[in-house]
């Protein structure tokens, strides 16, 4: 089973979208659980975050892919984009 930075990787190379689906089965249930609970419980909303999220994962997924864990990454980018 590829860990998150081989998917990406094979995404940003091969535009794999398998990998990129199966990163964001990964992550999705956290994504949208963060991005909830910055929305104040709208589920419209923070499905828009997730979303944006997974969108900027996408276009920065060659560098997302040094990392050994994105976990990080991904709560900050759900912060940011929910305050926007």
């Amino acid at each position: 089973m590829p860990n998150d930075a081989e998917l990406l990787h094979r995404y940003a190379a091969e535009k794999a979208g398998d990998a990129f689906a199966e990163f964001v089965r990964r992550h999705i249930d956290f994504v949208f659980a963060t991005a909830l609970r910055q929305m104040g419980g709208d589920a419209h909303h923070a499905s828009d975050v997730a979303q944006c999220v997974f969108t900027t994962a996408a276009r920065k997924a060659e560098s997302l892919a040094q990392y050994r864990t994105v976990k990080g990454w991904l709560y900050t980018t759900t912060r940011n984009a929910s305050a926007n």
